[in-house]
């Protein structure tokens, strides 16, 4: 073989190595651990609202009901599973509201968006739809839309369980509590998970907060819920 013939196999293997290198870097956490990540926020509420066409507080939660397939109470113990463009949030549903009656008692899946850039990683939690990603040991009341598939695709029993926030931000997932949450976030800071710990939604300003927490009650006493 011609000394120049050598060229080709040493080319193939170094496009190889590149390529395991780039899949190596590129590597997404899978184990459901979000903890390492960081965050940003500081957003509104601005996306959801053009979501309901509807800005006054008052009217939001009819919006929220009509708009909703699935109105649920459910408890989220910390099962998460993690891929590169979404979390799967296993919740357990221990009342029903609106839709199917059946699944009170079993457990569905709750998707969350994500985009994660691994260098250096980052997660970014939806800023523009205000969201925090559900937090272990607490309890929701959620608005949930089922996500969609082709009809004539032949869906399992995983896929079966998935929704997510209807408007995909904080009025689509009601922490069920007592408290009100009093901190604020930097649109230009960067957080950990446990940064949001106790918190509804990564709001730059207090009036994004108050707005909520007025939906927040007129839901609650919607569905005659107490914390």
């Amino acid at each position: 073989m011609k000394r120049r013939w050598y060229i080709i196999p040493i080319a193939i293997l170094l496009v190889c190595v590149v390529c395991a290198f780039a899949v190596r870097t590129t590597y997404t956490d899978t184990t459901g651990d979000l903890s390492g990540f960081q965050y940003s926020a500081g957003a509104d509420l601005t996306q959801a609202l053009d979501t309901l066409g509807e800005k006054d507080a008052a009217k939001v939660p009819q919006k929220l009901a009509d708009g909703a397939d699935l109105i649920v109470r459910a408890k989220f113990s910390g099962d998460r599973s993690v891929t590169p463009n979404a979390a799967f949030a296993a919740v357990q549903v221990e009342q029903v509201y609106k839709g199917d009656a059946s699944i009170q008692g079993k457990q569905i899946r709750i998707l969350e968006d994500m985009v994660v850039h691994p260098e250096p990683e980052f997660h970014n939690i939806m800023a523009a739809g205000c969201y925090i990603p559900l937090q272990t040991g607490n309890t929701y009341l959620l608005y949930l839309k089922r996500v969609q598939f082709q009809p004539s695709r032949k869906q399992t029993e995983f896929q079966k369980s998935q929704y997510y926030p209807y408007t995909q931000s904080a009025l689509g997932a009601f922490r069920i509590t007592d408290t009100k949450q009093t901190k604020l976030f930097s649109a230009t800071g960067q957080y950990k998970l446990e940064d949001f710990s106790g918190c509804d939604l990564p709001a730059e300003k207090q009036e994004t907060i108050d707005f909520y927490n007025q939906v927040r009650a007129q839901v609650f006493a919607q569905w005659k819920i107490s914390a």
